[in-house]
């Protein structure tokens, strides 16, 4: 049943894929972590997101490893799939301003 409601979370999934964009969500389970490269540009991929009305939780150093550095999406049932197509199309900019982790890259550095 959860999985039904949440159509849009295997469209955004697939679409991250696309783009070559890395996320180690492999569950299916509705939080989308998307690492970045570098861990200092946490503040300006979080404002870019935020001026796109994109509200994502920041994972930030301390609070992770750099190596984990970046920002997790929770789609829900309540996003449509207008709005799962506007996350796609500012993560794909975002995506061409800031250095994310590419998608062949599945493990952390250690």
């Amino acid at each position: 049943m959860l999985r039904q409601s949440l159509k849009g979370l295997p469209g955004a999934l697939e679409a991250l894929d696309r783009l070559g964009i890395y996320t180690p969500n492999r569950s299916g389970f509705p939080i989308i972590e998307v690492p970045l490269a570098r861990h200092e540009d946490i503040d300006a991929a979080g404002r870019f997101l935020f001026e796109h009305g994109i509200y994502v939780t920041l994972a930030a150093y301390p609070l992770v490893p750099k190596s984990e550095v970046g920002f997790r999406i929770q789609i829900t049932a309540a996003n449509s799939q207008a709005e799962i197509e506007q996350l796609v199309d500012v993560v794909g900019k975002l995506a061409n301003a800031f250095d994310l982790r590419p998608a062949g890259q599945r493990e952390y550095a250690a």
